[in-house]
């Protein structure tokens, strides 16, 4: 049949992934174009659809008003939180966040939850916005370019699937930019499931360890390349990797280098191409290393009101800092030693023609204060 419209109603007839082919005739004759443009999902399945960016990480974004109303306030699931402090908030003119969603998703909408739609009223919306996917981080590809909706307090968007791991959201606003929640809904690509039991590790320098990464195919069919590979940021060395497939699992040995610090592991369970991927937090002490400040003494500053480059202070000689006694107070020579804002300062100085190389700063403070 003919058209003269720009929309095409389809009727799904089966579930699965459906191309449409759409063909084209003129005098010079007729072409065609198919593209897979449509999931269609049995109802018991629909389930499987869900907020895939909730919880997830923020790789990188322009700004933010302060230290607490950054973009991981926008992907912890409350659509309307309690705190106004909960949002995503920038006066920046260049405003975009980066999400991983740690995995590739079947991807298919998108909800902003906009100024209005949180604990503040009145304030300023987003009017023009765009949302781009990517497998890798860094080719992007706009599914979403939307102009005038500023009236929408909540603005959902639908798009044919798309396969992806990463989100950018570019919102545009006249003035200050405040989101308060920002859904991706997606199904997972396959069925995998990899669980690491140990999400958080402590070593200590030189010492190894295992990481265990127990899968299930859930029904997928393992491919010829099935594979597990992990990467670190250099803080520990990754050992030869094993699978035990009577149990399902891999074994990752790590070895922390002789350096305290914190390292990330990112693991990568690959079946031909479909694949899922964890994080380990590792942190990295060294027992043996001395105490570089034992014995030094400490020059405590006690500013007079609230700390800026011209304030008085009164200068103490304080050793009891350093002295390793963990349950006597060492500024006892100081009354109400905190009355303004940034007010005690103890100063550390490194011997005459020498550095510190700092990896660790311990405080003890007493009676739980």
């Amino acid at each position: 049949s003919s058209l003269d419209q720009e929309t095409i109603t389809v009727v799904a007839t089966k579930a699965g992934k459906q191309s449409v082919t759409v063909k084209v005739t003129n005098v010079v004759g007729t072409s065609s174009t198919s593209k897979e443009v449509i999931d269609v999902v049995d109802a018991s399945d629909a389930k499987l659809v869900y907020n895939v960016v909730k919880g997830k990480k923020v790789v990188d974004y322009s700004g933010s008003t302060n230290s607490t109303e950054v973009p991981d306030r926008i992907i912890d699931g409350v659509t309307n939180p309690s705190q106004t402090s909960q949002k995503w908030c920038t006066l920046e003119s260049d405003r975009w966040a980066i999400f991983d969603c740690q995995g590739a998703y079947r991807i298919y909408g998108f909800r902003i939850y906009d100024g209005n739609s949180g604990p503040e009223k009145g304030v300023d919306q987003i009017n023009n916005y765009k949302i781009m996917l990517s497998n890798d981080g860094k080719n992007w590809t706009t599914v979403v370019d939307a102009e005038g909706r500023v009236n929408e307090s909540i603005k959902t968007d639908y798009i044919p699937p798309f396969k992806a791991r990463y989100v950018k959201l570019v919102p545009e606003s006249n003035g200050t930019l405040r989101i308060w929640e920002f859904e991706v809904y997606g199904m997972e690509d396959n069925n995998m499931t990899i669980e690491v039991p140990n999400a958080q590790m402590k070593m200590n320098a030189g010492e190894t360890k295992n990481i265990v990464v127990k899968y299930n195919l859930n029904g997928d069919e393992r491919a010829e390349s099935f594979t597990c590979t992990a990467t670190s940021n250099g803080g520990v060395t990754i050992g030869k990797i094993t699978e035990d497939k009577a149990n399902q699992t891999f074994t990752i040995p790590v070895t922390a280098e002789n350096k305290m610090g914190t390292d990330n592991v990112v693991i990568n369970v690959n079946n031909g191409g479909a694949y899922k991927e964890r994080i380990v937090e590792i942190s990295i002490d060294a027992t043996s290393q001395p105490n570089i400040l034992t014995g030094a003494t400490a020059e405590v500053r006690h500013y007079k009101n609230d700390y800026s480059y011209e304030a008085q202070y009164d200068k103490f000689d304080i050793n009891g800092l350093t002295d390793g006694n963990k349950t006597e107070e060492a500024l006892m020579d100081i009354e109400d030693a905190s009355t303004h804002k940034d007010d005690t300062w103890a100063i550390f100085t490194a011997p005459k023609g020498k550095e510190w190389n700092l990896s660790k700063v311990v405080v003890n403070i007493p009676n739980a204060n």
